[in-house]
């Protein structure tokens, strides 16, 4: 099953994460998609160093 990305997220690489889980007769694996998103630099006029992004990005990724 493949979703659409939107609001800037761009796809970036595919792993198979090689699942031991029998689905059945079925061939079937398991993958991890790596995704990205650009996060603006400044934000009212303040520059964010790269520590604060990383703390912004993991705020955000757990409120999801």
């Amino acid at each position: 099953m493949v979703s659409t990305m939107s609001d800037g997220w761009k796809f970036e690489q595919l792993i198979s994460i090689g699942s031991s889980y029998n689905y059945g007769n079925e061939d079937q694996a398991e993958f991890l998609c790596v995704v990205s998103r650009e996060l603006n630099n400044s934000t009212n006029g303040i520059v964010i160093e790269p520590s604060e992004k990383a703390k912004i990005l993991q705020e955000r990724g757990s409120r999801m």
